[in-house]
């Protein structure tokens, strides 16, 4: 099935991009709008409905209501970045999918981090479990929200957004987030050819990768491995040491009494000298 076009916005444009093979899927149904509420939401509506399918993609650029972890919302201005969300059928790819969000969002990360590394010319470093930094700011944020069927991931939303050249952040912001370029850097149709690039990597990695290979690279791009973080977890916070990533992509710490601890969810943060 596909989109219901009559309940779609008009400003929106039916694409293709240049996909490879195992991302050609996807060209069956990528919208693209110049703006959207929130690339999650649109797909999650219409995927509540059954009126969608696997690898379906919209793309946008500008959300007025873009959505990040912990319910905050994800800063989305027009023109600046690429926001983008991607339909899977996560009972159709690795059985652990369904079972485990968080393995899900250690899949993507490497995926994003390569396009990111390919097309920009630059090392993406990984904070545990979503976000993506360069120069020790984030520059990239993941949020994979899912349809549950008898417990299990029956269809998950992948959403990725990118700061490609956002500079005046909002003052809450100032200082945490980053960007790649500065505006005048940024090429015609770049957008475009970055979200073909994470859709082509991102399928070579969830139908294809070995588990054992992603989570190895998962950790060597870790920005946080070896450091002691923040974690907030519960309604309380705590300083730690971060010494590995499990492979079910839990993050292992080491309390100060030597005691270690798996987080399958959690927040952490990272102080950079």
């Amino acid at each position: 099935m596909n989109f219901n076009d009559t309940q779609n916005d008009n400003s929106y444009k039916k694409i293709k991009l240049n996909l490879n093979e195992k991302a050609y899927i996807c060209n069956k149904n990528i919208r693209l709008f110049d703006v959207i509420d929130s690339t999650n939401n649109y797909l999650l509506e219409y995927a509540k409905k059954g009126s969608i399918e696997h690898g379906s993609v919209v793309i946008a650029y500008e959300q007025t209501a873009g959505k990040g972890r912990l319910g905050r919302s994800f800063y989305s201005p027009p023109e600046t970045g690429l926001y983008m969300s991607i339909l899977i059928e996560t009972t159709a790819l690795n059985k652990e999918f369904s079972e485990n969000p968080t393995l899900i969002t250690v899949f993507v990360a490497v995926a994003a981090a390569r396009a990111i590394e390919k097309k920009c010319n630059i090392q993406a470093k990984i904070k545990w479990v979503n976000d993506l930094y360069y120069e020790q700011k984030k520059i990239c944020g993941i949020l994979t929200e899912g349809i549950f069927n008898k417990g299990k991931i029956k269809t998950s939303v992948i959403g990725i957004g990118i700061n490609l050249c956002t500079n005046n952040f909002p003052n809450e912001l100032a200082g945490k987030a980053g960007s790649i370029f500065s505006c005048k850097e940024l090429p015609d149709n770049f957008r475009l050819e970055l979200a073909e690039e994470i859709l082509n990597n991102l399928f070579d990695v969830v139908l294809y990768a070995e588990k054992t290979q992603i989570i190895d690279e998962y950790k060597e791009k870790s920005c946080i491995l070896g450091s002691v973080v923040k974690v907030i977890s519960n309604s309380e916070s705590y300083e730690a040491k971060a010494i590995d990533i499990s492979f079910d992509g839990e993050l292992v710490i080491e309390h100060t009494n030597g005691q270690k601890a798996f987080l399958k969810t959690g927040e952490i943060s990272l102080k950079f000298t």
